[in-house]
């Protein structure tokens, strides 16, 4: 007789569960629904079924429950106004197989469901009200149109599931980041955890062809592949396809690439750590208390000539003297020189009284400095150094590189020129430090001639040549 793991057990538990209340479990349904890590990550097309999909994650759990205990799960919403069809169907299905004690569905505020006796109880929160999301424990949440959301909510989350050990699934279509850039956290998971899935975490893409109530002929149905037609290949993928794959036009496709945190965003290898006194840069972009955030960076430069961001951070202010705290900070940590910092063209004046320099404010120049970016990441023969690569074990670096997969460019008509491409300036901050930099590193502020710097952690001695 087969023995059933604990994850065929809940697939096969979950399938007849789903199949007595007239669910179809399609493929891909099935391939979203039935794993389940800690953490889960559901990305969603047009149509999909996402809130059935949602309904039964908290649904198939019911036939495993321990007679012995009470449960509890909680769906977020982000507010009481919006049509809550996940806790609908939970509903309807579990009233169809008479495991209803009671319900309560109030207007505009929390929907509660009791089963079997008041053993296990449903609820909806919002997260409208965060300190709604607080005290109790849970055994699993459900986090509706989580890319509608901020962040917070899952730290929120986070704290209702730690004393079960219980666990959390985000659910939604994936919102517009280039537009809505402080819920880009979501899309961002769904990337990281998709081609890395473990015990803790893992995302799972849910397509419109997964609905074949709607879409029988799956993905070969008439209606998808006409839609395939109309729409670009970024859009459909996105929007039928449910498939998080960065913003369109980025300025750094080379970190959108398959494999690219592998490449760039690491620890830091060893023989890669003899960093070159003198030869650190740093960057600074200049922001205000309800603007968008100042921002410094701090790179170091080794013996083979590589670039590695070692730190990145935001600070909510436009107080200079707070900003020159932090960079000289990081100046000592990291032994930059004042004239090897990037300001901001806005900090000029500043910079000249600390004795660094202001980067180019011309027009095209972000763009000229984006290209030295681009150019360390592909590594180009006869640069200064092979490359640019992020400590993943630095303070805000791997919030720096995800922040640099999103920039990108938006296309514009513009009289007498037509279409153009410009930089867009969204949630660029830390990007700019880093761009600055690099500038510094490779372009415009050459190091004296003659002077030597040692290495950290080596014996030897450079002399530093002038970087034309």
């Amino acid at each position: 007789m087969q023995t059933l793991t604990p994850a065929s057990l809940r697939e096969f538990a979950g399938r007849k569960a789903l199949e007595r209340v007239g669910v179809d479990v399609s493929p891909e349904f099935g391939a979203a629904l039935f794993p389940r890590p800690r953490e889960k990550v559901v990305t969603g097309g047009w149509q999909a079924g996402k809130s059935v999909e949602g309904a039964a994650e908290i649904y198939i759990d019911l036939p495993l429950i321990d007679p012995d205990r009470d449960y509890r799960y909680w769906v977020i919403v982000p507010t009481y106004r919006a049509p809550h069809k996940e806790i609908d169907y939970l509903l309807q299905w579990c009233q169809a197989m008479g495991i209803v004690s009671s319900h309560h569905f109030p207007d505009g505020s929390s929907c509660r469901i009791a089963l079997f006796g008041g053993r296990v109880v449903v609820e909806t929160k919002t997260a409208e009200d965060p300190e709604g999301i607080a005290g109790e424990p849970c055994d699993g949440v459900l986090v509706v149109e989580a890319g509608q959301m901020p962040e917070t909510i899952r730290t929120q989350a986070q704290g209702r599931i730690v004393t079960r050990r219980g666990w959390i699934t985000y659910t939604g279509t994936l919102e517009d980041d280039e537009a809505k850039p402080r819920y880009a956290w979501y899309g961002t998971l769904a990337e990281r955890w998709r081609d890395h899935i473990t015990h803790e975490q893992g995302a799972y893409e849910l397509p419109t062809w997964a609905n074949r109530t709607v879409f029988p002929g799956g993905r070969q149905d008439p209606e998808i592949t006409r839609q395939e037609l109309i729409f670009d290949e970024h859009s459909f993928s996105r929007r039928y396809g449910g498939r998080a794959k960065g913003v369109r036009w980025a300025v750094y496709t080379q970190l959108q690439a398959p494999n690219a945190r592998a490449k760039y965003l690491k620890p830091i290898p060893a023989g890669h750590d003899n960093w070159v006194w003198g030869l650190g840069v740093g960057g600074e972009d200049y922001g205000s208390e309800h603007g968008h955030p100042s921002a410094l960076s701090a790179l170091s430069m080794n013996d083979l000539g590589e670039l590695w961001v070692r730190e990145c951070h935001k600070l909510q202010t436009s107080d200079t003297k707070r900003l020159e705290e932090q960079r000289l900070a990081l100046s000592h940590l990291y032994r930059i020189p004042r004239v090897r910092w990037g300001f901001d063209p806005m900090l000029r004046a500043h910079a000249d009284y600390v004795g660094a320099e202001a980067v180019d404010a011309a027009a095209g120049a972000r763009m000229r400095r984006a290209g030295g970016v681009i150019a360390r990441l592909n590594g180009l023969p006869g640069m200064l150094g092979p490359g640019l690569f992020f400590d993943i074990n630095g303070h805000g670096v791997t919030d720096g590189y995800d922040e640099m997969t999103r920039v990108h460019l938006a296309k514009k008509l513009m009289p007498n020129r037509g279409e153009v491409f410009e930089y867009v300036r969204i949630a660029d901050d830390v990007t700019a430090t880093i761009e600055n930099a690099v500038e510094v590193a490779d372009g415009r502020q050459p190091l004296p001639i003659g002077n030597t710097v040692k290495l950290v952690g080596a014996s030897k001695a450079i002399t530093p040549a002038r970087v034309s």
